[in-house]
């Protein structure tokens, strides 16, 4: 449990040794090997999580939970095929993980089979009215079915919003350190791409081409494996906060705090996004 929640936080190699100890303790538990699994996929050594989550398997082979992380790693190693048999026997043993039902779908339309993605998706929210992340990914379906109208679309994005979006809208107080021409811009950006991502590649040049005389900037960024574009935008922002772990609450509230006069998304219903933290307007412009 220790190893979970230091997962969640980001700390992912003493989530690791956590798991481990506990597998010292009770060689064949196989919570634990599953848990050791998600945690190795965070770091990418997934060689070493498909090991973890078989050895799982092995000693207990109706373990739902366990066949969805396999597909995930799986799906992450291109093995589409082999991935949605995992997450259909997670389906067989419990037919109302909204969880494998919104992971299946995002196989099936990375191969391209829209209309049963989005049956996925409509399955999960069906069983979890409250799955953020499968609604997210239904949108996305909805931007390449074919013959889909604006009208549409303006209707399931009100939709999400709706049920995620709204209830969490709060009254900030406004910002209010942009009076005067001399004041510079704050600009604050989210995203879990900052990084060899195609986010990363666009946004690079822009950042190094803003004169910091004009604006100040923010980085808000949920990646927790670094690379080397990760640190040349870290190098051409005034502020960068890592912030992996974080509440949306609490990232919001960082965000108020640092009085940002422009917040900007990078990232939409993509994977991992933070829209909910944009859903309770911690800046005056978003």
């Amino acid at each position: 449990n220790l190893g979970a929640i230091l997962r969640k936080l980001g700390r992912l190699d003493d989530a690791i040794a956590s798991h481990q100890r506990a597998l010292q303790i009770k060689p064949e538990f196989a919570e634990a090997h599953c848990n050791l699994g998600n945690a190795l996929f965070g770091l990418g050594r997934l060689a070493e999580a498909i090991s973890s989550c078989q050895r799982a398997l092995h000693i207990n082979p109706d373990y739902a939970e366990a066949h969805c992380n396999l597909g995930s790693v799986l799906f992450s190693q291109g093995r589409l095929n082999e991935a949605i048999v995992s997450f259909q026997r997670a389906l067989q043993i419990n037919p109302d993980s909204s969880e494998a039902h919104n992971n299946l779908g995002t196989v099936l339309f990375r191969q391209g089979r829209l209309d049963e993605a989005i049956v996925s998706c409509q399955r999960a929210l069906k069983i979890n009215p409250n799955h953020e992340k499968a609604h997210s990914n239904l949108l996305m379906f909805h931007q390449y079915k074919p013959g889909i109208t604006l009208d549409r679309l303006a209707f399931v994005h009100a939709e999400w919003n709706r049920i995620h979006g709204t209830p969490l809208q709060r009254s900030y107080p406004l910002v209010t350190s942009s009076a005067g021409p001399e004041h510079r811009l704050r600009l604050g950006f989210v995203s879990p791409d900052l990084g060899l991502h195609p986010v990363g590649y666009f946004l690079v040049r822009f950042l190094e081409s803003l004169d910091p005389t004009d604006c100040e900037t923010f980085c808000y960024s949920d990646r927790l494996q670094k690379d080397a574009l990760t640190t040349r935008i870290s190098a051409a922002v005034g502020t960068w906060r890592d912030t992996f772990g974080e509440s949306d609450e609490a990232l919001a509230r960082a965000i108020h705090a640092d009085r940002i006069d422009v917040l900007i998304d990078l990232t939409g219903h993509t994977a991992n996004n933070r829209l909910l933290v944009f859903a309770r307007k911690p800046a005056p412009i978003q």
